[in-house]
């Protein structure tokens, strides 16, 4: 029996031993990236055409949680609809963040537009839109409205926000203009005490390092390994890296990180580094026309080749064009937006780049039509023939003629149309005044469907016996 009880013992120390030999074979201590000091690998046989590339693999059981993949939901697509299809939204303030997404502690641009002129603005820091939200939020600066009803501040965020969503709330003192924007947390996103480098996206930072294999391939991360390298840089003969070239993707604004993982050595290095907003700007090719005029874009200080989204009075919803930068981040004289007849007076875009998630204002307005219009004759006698010439009405629309005298109701006598520059097609002897119509004055009212503005005519019935004045081919219309 004893010898029995001595063999259990020895075989749970056995199993007990090869359990603590197993864990100390997967035991992480000190820093991460790959020593000099530190032996070699085994060696590992060459992947075959099945294996997972860098961009997909797993991480590395060494690589720290901090710096393993996170998914991020696809975002979701833009719609892009025709704008004389669909009710635009009205006239009201507008709030944007630059970016929408940051990391906790870094400073966002707040830009405000359709605010009262020079008036103060309390901005806001909630976990809502709403009034209760807003009343326990957190106060995060004031800004002022300059003569156009726009202003732009800067925010530094706390380091700590209650959730992945927070809202700005800018509310104007003494009035009621009020806008909301809402914001999101990066998340995954490195700390760093110290930043070796700065950039924003479409720059280039230069890298420096040691310690990985000689002559290996370099995958270069921003923030986590479970998304597509960045670039791909080569070590020298002494596995080093000199003032190596590394384009900055789109990211968080804020302290990041940039990964650096040996395909063969999976010695990994982090680089801290501090990511840099984009502060677009934008202009179109006229601030003030009529409706179904086409305006073009001009932007600059989005990102590298993307796409940036058109809208109309709102941040959200569906987008009305789309605009492409080139390498530089510029949109030159592009883009064709015809507005709408159903927009009137002042109106604002809103640019949207899709991957930096910056944005930028620009005001327009819509002016009406100033249409003008004179008869053949402004007076004579019954069975005078009146023909009417007019400019300055909507291409291709239909223009109505009615017929009033003063102290009664007006009653449409005619119909005309308008060729491809607005001008009305004369149609020879379009009203004929009738035997049975009174001397006195007579006023004719043009109006189009699509321009609206009206324009009068006056035209002065003689008695029988009198004669025909004959007119003359200048402007008589008034609205």
């Amino acid at each position: 029996m004893k010898r029995l009880a001595m063999g259990v013992v020895v075989v749970a120390l056995l199993a007990l031993g090869a359990g603590m030999f197993a864990n100390l074979g997967t035991t992480v201590a000190g820093p991460v990236a790959h020593h000099p000091a530190a032996s070699k690998p085994t060696p590992r046989p060459r992947p075959t055409a099945m294996a997972a590339t860098p961009s997909t693999a797993r991480p590395h059981p060494l690589v720290p949680a901090a710096h393993r993949a996170v998914r991020h939901r696809p975002a979701a697509p833009v719609q892009v609809v025709d704008p004389s299809s669909v009710t635009l939204p009205p006239v009201g303030p507008v709030l944007l963040l630059n970016p929408n997404t940051a990391a906790p502690g870094a400073t966002l641009s707040v830009l405000g537009s359709g605010f009262d002129r020079g008036k103060l603005v309390t901005l806001t820091l909630a976990t809502g839109p709403d009034g209760n939200a807003q009343q326990g939020g957190r106060r995060l600066d004031t800004a002022q409205a300059g003569r156009d009803g726009t202003f732009g501040k800067n925010v530094l965020l706390p380091t700590l926000l209650p959730g992945h969503t927070f809202w700005v709330i800018a509310q104007e003192r003494n009035g009621d203009a009020r806008a909301v924007a809402r914001g999101s947390t990066a998340i995954g996103t490195p700390m760093a005490t110290m930043s070796t480098a700065a950039g924003k996206p479409g720059d280039n930072v230069y890298a420096s390092a040691h310690g990985f294999d000689p002559s290996e391939a370099i995958d270069v991360y921003l923030n986590n390994l479970g998304t597509a390298p960045v670039t791909t840089l080569h070590a020298g003969g002494g596995g080093g890296l000199s003032l190596a070239a590394i384009p900055i993707p789109y990211g968080p604004v804020g302290p990041t990180a940039l990964l650096l993982l040996g395909r063969r050595s999976r010695g990994l290095a982090a680089i801290p580094f501090e990511m840099l907003g984009l502060y677009p700007t934008g202009s179109v090719s006229s601030y003030a026309a009529v409706a179904d005029t086409v305006l073009s874009f001009s932007t600059s200080g989005f990102g590298p080749k993307e796409d940036v989204d058109v809208r109309v009075n709102t941040p959200d919803g569906f987008a009305v064009g789309q605009l492409h930068t080139d390498s530089g981040g510029i949109v030159r004289n592009a883009g064709r937006f015809r507005i709408p007849f159903s927009l009137k007076g002042r109106n604002t875009f809103v640019l949207t780049g899709e991957s930096s998630h910056t944005s930028t204002t620009v005001n327009f307005t819509v002016q009406p039509y100033l249409p003008i219009a004179a008869p053949s004759s402004y007076g004579g006698g019954p069975g005078t023939a009146i023909t009417i010439y007019g400019t300055g009405f909507a291409r291709n629309e239909t223009v109505r003629v009615w017929e009033s005298r003063a102290g009664g109701g007006r009653t449409q006598v005619a119909t005309m149309h308008t060729d491809r520059r607005g001008n009305l097609v004369a149609r020879a002897g379009l009203i004929l005044i009738g035997t049975n119509e009174q001397p006195g004055k007579l006023t004719l009212t043009l109006a189009g469907d699509k321009s609206v503005t009206p324009v009068t005519v006056p035209f002065n019935v003689q008695s029988a016996n009198s004669g025909v004045t004959s007119g003359t081919s200048g402007a008589a219309g008034g609205q």
